[in-house]
């Protein structure tokens, strides 16, 4: 396959335009096993703001890599073997991988010569690599992005993010299953307790390995995330910055989750999401209250719940609540009936019933008793007029009713969107 014609897959180029609708609102949320804190992102943008690694931020790590980057390309334009090998070794030991690959690149007689082999076959736009001998791993990932134009880092973190996006796709999409065009693979994490497996009984990604899985995706990413970047709206200045946050968002990912978070992605009609957003809203209110009772146990005791898992609960279920409720004030808004929007439906249904309450108040205050108990006592006199302002409660009451029944029916009609 070539890169145009991977480009121009239906599924691709539907994938694009979703992933770029998600750059500025796509929430996700984990429990950090390393740091021992919550993670949180809004979008992408915000999730390559909160990027961290070895201690640094975004923009100190981004500045290490960039002297990374200007050591290699001058010593591979130098043909200076041995300072592309203590380059490439600083990349691998920036990375955490140095201990795995520290000997293939010691191992490499001409590091040079075979830099400059692997950019000529990685730049080919062609998954059509057989017959070459290529190193790949989340090590030489790592060293090939930093002198190659528009290759990004593809190790388990970015991969377990593409497979769950793609995942979120599909579902959206009513997918039977996943794409062979939008099969990325993934890897596990080192910690057990991380899952960053995004597979369930539907959609299936494969692992990644030491050869062709891996140069496969990781040229399918740098050809797909490229588009994604030539979008006119796409704040991201640059690959890297995309790809910090999908790392970020690959640290871990939810487990097998048909049951309830991919709910929030998946097609349904507008009643249907207001039956899931009443059922969230309950979930919520019921893990603020065994929050509650767990954040407090006597000395010694252990508490009824753990308070970190209910925690991550409580977290997933607000990140689908925000999800559902913008889908659903999105489709409110797109849904027209006779040139009204569903969201004006709403809005004069609302006041409308806040004006029959009013009327209803007044007209009880003003058939309240008039009578005096003797001729000293002041007198009350009605200063409207009760019989016409029933008639308006009626006229008003019978405009609601029938509105509700037509946003009813909009309701069980409408997909959201």
């Amino acid at each position: 396959m070539t890169k145009e014609q991977f480009l121009n897959d239906q599924y691709v180029s539907g994938f694009i335009q979703w992933l770029r609708d998600k750059l500025s609102n796509f929430t996700h949320s984990y429990y950090n096993q390393k740091e021992k804190e919550e993670w949180q992102c809004t979008s992408f943008y915000d999730a390559c703001h909160k990027y961290k690694w070895g201690g640094l931020n975004w923009e100190e790590n981004n500045a290490l890599l960039e002297s990374y980057a200007k050591r290699l390309k001058a010593s591979i334009r130098n043909n200076d073997n041995e300072a592309c090998q203590d380059a490439c070794l600083d990349i691998l030991k920036w990375g955490g991988v140095i201990r795995e690959n520290q000997e293939r690149i010691k191992a490499q007689t001409n590091l040079v010569n075979y830099l400059m082999k692997a950019e000529e076959v990685l730049t080919r736009d062609s998954l059509d690599i057989k017959d070459e001998i290529i190193i790949m791993n989340s090590g030489f990932t790592k060293i090939y992005s930093l002198y190659i134009n528009d290759f990004i880092i593809y190790d388990s973190r970015v991969g377990a993010a593409l497979c769950y996006l793609v995942k979120l796709y599909c579902i959206e999409q009513k997918q039977g299953g996943v794409p062979s065009s939008l099969k990325f693979a993934y890897g596990d994490a080192r910690n057990p307790e991380v899952n960053r497996n995004p597979n369930s009984d539907i959609y299936k990604f494969s692992k990644l390995d030491r050869g062709k899985i891996h140069i496969e995706c990781n040229l399918k990413a740098n050809w797909l995330l490229k588009e994604v970047l030539n979008f006119p709206e796409c704040q991201f200045k640059d690959m890297r910055s995309l790809e910090a946050a999908l790392f970020m968002i690959g640290y871990a990912i939810p487990k097998e989750q048909e049951q309830q978070t991919l709910k929030t992605y998946r097609i349904m009609k507008l009643a249907e999401a207001l039956s899931l957003r009443a059922d969230l809203q309950k979930r919520i209110s019921q893990l603020e209250v065994r929050l509650k009772n767990n954040a407090r146990i006597q000395e010694g005791e252990e508490p009824a719940e753990d308070p970190r898992g209910l925690m991550d609960e409580l977290n997933n279920n607000l990140n689908d609540l925000e999800t559902l409720i913008f889908r659903i004030n999105r489709t409110n808004m797109a849904t027209l009936a006779e040139g009204t929007s569903l969201t004006e439906m709403i809005a004069k249904k609302d006041i409308l019933a806040l004006r029959i309450s009013v009327l209803r108040s007044v007209t009880q205050s003003a058939t309240g008793s008039l009578e005096r108990y003797s001729a000293n006592e002041i007198r009350y006199v009605r200063t409207i007029n009760v019989a016409d302002l029933q008639k308006e409660i009626d006229s008003y009451s019978k405009q609601l009713r029938e509105l509700d029944v037509k946003i009813q029916q909009l309701n069980w009609l409408t997909e959201l969107i």
